[in-house]
């Protein structure tokens, strides 16, 4: 389980590796993290936060969250979005 952290990783992609490495065959990671939507509310929602000193490293839709798994060797079993308009979070269920 990794939650609400890929995000806020300079390089996620290490973090993902090292999971992948200590999982056994077939395990499986539980990895919430938040998403951005689409629109300008979003864009604003972010830089709002980020004066106060909040930092994202990666910011992806719940698509493009997804495709991020993947592309690092993991086969996405279930994803979906929760959330309110102001913070959605992508829960995702993959597999090594």
């Amino acid at each position: 389980m990794i939650a609400n952290a890929l995000h806020i990783m300079p390089n996620p992609e290490k973090a993902l590796a090292e999971i992948k490495r200590v999982l056994k065959e077939d395990g499986m990671m539980f990895a919430p993290t938040f998403v951005h939507g689409e629109g300008v509310g979003f864009k604003l929602r972010t830089k709002l936060i980020e004066l106060f000193g909040f930092k994202a490293f990666i910011k992806p839709t719940n698509d493009e969250f997804k495709e991020f798994i993947e592309s690092n060797g993991f086969k996405v079993m279930e994803y979906d979005r929760v959330g309110s308009k102001l913070a959605l979070i992508c829960c995702m269920i993959a597999k090594k």
